[in-house]
């Protein structure tokens, strides 16, 4: 599956609006709402890398809490 169509099955459900109670057919206006979270989401998922890419000394310090933690168990 490639970016887009995950993009397409997961965008609409992390990035929504909140919904009327009320059953409404999709206007022209939402439909090309639901166009633009399915390009964010995909430029988020194309682009993971370098969005949530963690430094090394973070990876390094927050081993060695966890260590340090475990250990006073």
């Amino acid at each position: 599956m490639d970016s887009h169509n995950l993009a397409t099955l997961f965008g609409p459900n992390i990035l929504h609006k909140a919904k009327g109670g009320a059953f409404q057919v999709e206007s022209q206006e939402r439909a090309e709402e639901r166009v633009e979270v399915i390009q964010v989401v995909k430029e988020m998922i194309d682009h993971q890398n370098d969005i949530f890419a963690v430094c090394i000394q973070y990876v390094t310090l927050c081993m060695a809490v966890l260590l340090y933690i475990c250990s006073r168990s």
